[in-house]
């Protein structure tokens, strides 16, 4: 590894992380509170670069939909994202009427394959730009904060725990956690898409 690498993470390590957080945001989000609370980050440059980087990638995704539309949900880019017709259509059909509480909805489902979707809709449809960046903004402050409050407490009883078991058995049950959420959230995702098909 360059000598100067380690120096130029460290200078630079807020931008660093408003960069990652446009394509991988909330899982970025829950490991800077864990390094908030370990002493390696400041809160709150740490939390402005999260949301500006979440913010980005929100307004990526409003003009993929917008200047790309149908093309791109039908290219190898569409599958690859997760965004099919059925999909785009069943979030156009309910935008038109709901569209400020999918869109801030769209936030606390992360991670659950509807916000690519959601996000990309609001272009498709044309939904006021201006109206779109205050959304989401708002909703990234909420989301942003959570996520943090989330690795902050975590290691919050990684560090109290001193014994290696509790703290296998702390790492062990966040795991299991996070994979029954995503599942429960993926399966919510698919009754959805069921119901609407039928």
């Amino acid at each position: 590894m360059p000598s100067w690498l380690p120096f130029l993470l460290l200078d630079y390590k807020y931008l660093i992380i408003a960069l990652i957080a446009i394509p991988e945001g909330p899982i970025l989000m829950a490991v800077c509170g864990f390094l908030v609370r370990a002493g390696a980050l400041s809160f709150w440059p740490a939390y402005f670069a999260l949301v500006i980087g979440d913010f980005v990638a929100d307004i990526i995704w409003y003009f993929l939909g917008r200047k790309g539309g149908m093309k791109i949900v039908h290219s190898k880019f569409g599958k690859f994202m997760g965004l099919n017709e059925k999909n785009v259509n069943m979030t156009e059909k309910y935008f038109h009427k709901y569209h400020t509480s999918i869109l801030f909805i769209s936030k606390l489902t992360t991670g659950f394959g509807f916000a690519p979707v959601v996000l990309f809709t609001a272009g498709l449809v044309k939904i006021p730009f201006k109206k779109y960046c205050l959304l989401n903004f708002f909703g990234g402050f909420i989301w942003t904060g959570f996520l943090m409050a989330l690795g902050f407490s975590f290691s919050h009883f990684f560090i109290t725990i001193k014994d290696i078991n509790g703290k296998l058995f702390l790492i062990g049950g966040a795991i299991v956690t996070l994979f029954i959420v995503y599942r429960i959230g993926r399966h919510i995702h698919q009754l959805i898409i069921k119901k609407n098909n039928e």
